[in-house]
Order: C-alpha cells, then structure tokens, then sequence
C-alpha cells in the first residue's frame, strides 16, 4: 500500500496545483516457476485550475508478469487500464482568464514526464484548446515491456520500451504514444544513492485539426540524489528537464524544474 500528496505553488492564484493518490498491489508467486504475477490498483486526483490537460480524476487497474531470468536480470510485462475523467469546459473571457479544460498521463506523474502534458507553468489563456468542446473522459489502455540489471554491488539499471492507446470522448485527443526510458542507479555509499533518467516518446494524435496533422515528440531527463537518514527516513533532491515538441506551436514548451523531497517508508 502506498500513497502520495503534493503540490506546487505559482506566483498567480490559478497556477498552484496540487495531487493525492494511493496505490494497491499484490505480488504472488508461481509455484515452482522463477515467475511473479502482480495486481495493483490505483486511484489519483490532480487539480489545476489553470491548465486544462492537468485537471483530472484517474482510476487505474493492470498487471504485471515478472520473470527471474537470473540473480541479476529481471524481466517484467505489464499492462494496465485507465479511466480519466476531467472537468467541465469554460469559455475563455479574456488573457490571463482562469478557465479548465483537459489530457494526461500515468497515476502518479503530474509531471509533464512523456506523455504530451501541457506545461504547469504556462498560465491560463496560453494554451487554447485545438478540439471539439465539451465534458471530455478517456480511457487508456498501456503495455510495456523493461528489464532489470544488477551490474554489480554499486550499479543497476532498468530499460524499457512501451505503447499506450487513448480513446477519448473528444475526437481530437484521441492518440496513441510510443517510447522508451532508460534508468541508471549509482550507489557509492551505504545510505546514498544517484539516479540518472532518460525518456522518448512519440505521441501521434487521429484528428487532423483544418486538414493537419497533430504529433508530438517528448524528451526528459532527471538527476536524482537520495540519502538515507535513518531505517524509515530520506531526504532526495533533484533537477527534471523536459522539453516537448509539437506540430502546433502553443503546444511547444521546456521546462526546468528543481526538487527536494523528505520520504517516509514503513
């Protein structure tokens, strides 16, 4: 069982958001096979009245296949399925106008982490919207396929590639995305850890909006430091970059992000 609650404050009003979930999983064994059959779900809310593709509900279902291919090489297939439902439209008055709107990505990630979100920072009026309005809600179905390393006691890293289709009542969000990450672990010391991150993805939109073609490309990177305090205590620190581009220019935007977290495990 797992949770999580944040937030992230703006100069103007209508930028702060703020995010809560929590997770369940199971992991059982099967029997005799170096294999582990794992359940979870998971429900999420992210709230921003600013920036319409960050403002949902989520509730998220799937499962995963682990294979022990060996003490240092883990394989692991998962799939899931997930239900987005976002607020009502709101006519833009003017610049600067609060409004809401809608799109979105995976539970636990309000962060513009690969999947074509809009950027947190952008300010209502920024971004209007390139679809039929309307009461929109999406279904997501995902598949990925990663493997596990253990390199040695001091590195490990993870690979992955994976593919998700969205189904939207909105004709011009429906889309589907392609990619992959790569995860690197360094452990120099006993309580401190660094991680290294790298994504991609490709996410080709269905509806052509005046005869053109929508598609955007994603690309990120994180640099992570966490040192263990104590059995149930850490504190982490991090940079994101992220940098999404897109056929339509509003929907064209980078963004740098600093990060400090204190985490309790029990």
């Amino acid at each position: 069982l797992q949770g999580f609650a944040g937030g992230r404050l703006y100069g103007e009003d209508y930028d702060n958001t703020w995010m809560a979930g929590g997770e369940l999983d199971s992991s059982t064994p099967l029997g005799q096979f170096p294999l582990r059959l794992e359940f979870f779900l998971a429900g999420a809310t992210f709230n921003n009245p600013g920036v319409d593709d960050d403002d949902f509900n989520q509730l998220k279902a799937g499962g995963r296949l682990v294979w022990l291919l060996s003490p240092r090489l883990t394989l692991e297939w998962e799939n899931f399925l997930s239900w987005e439902d976002y607020g009502a439209d709101a006519e833009v008055t003017g610049p600067g106008s609060p409004h809401k709107s809608a799109a979105g990505h995976g539970f636990g990630t309000p962060k513009g982490g690969g999947q074509g979100r809009k950027d947190p920072s952008s300010g209502p009026g920024h971004r209007p919207r390139h679809h039929n309005r309307g009461e929109r809600s999406d279904r997501v179905t995902a598949t990925a396929l990663r493997a596990l390393l253990a390199i040695n006691p001091f590195w490990d890293g993870i690979a992955e590639i994976f593919w998700q289709g969205r189904h939207s009542s909105l004709d011009a969000e429906k889309s589907h995305s392609y990619g992959l990450r790569l995860d690197l672990f360094w452990h120099p010391l006993e309580r401190l850890e660094t991680t290294l991150s790298l994504n991609a993805a490709r996410t080709p939109y269905n509806y052509r909006l005046q005869g053109e073609k929508r598609c955007e490309k994603s690309y990120g990177s994180t640099i992570n430091l966490s040192w263990k305090l104590s059995d149930h205590w850490s504190l982490a620190g991090s940079w994101d970059w992220y940098r999404q581009d897109s056929d339509l220019n509003n929907d064209e935007y980078t963004r740098n992000q600093w990060n400090a977290s204190l985490n309790f495990s029990f």
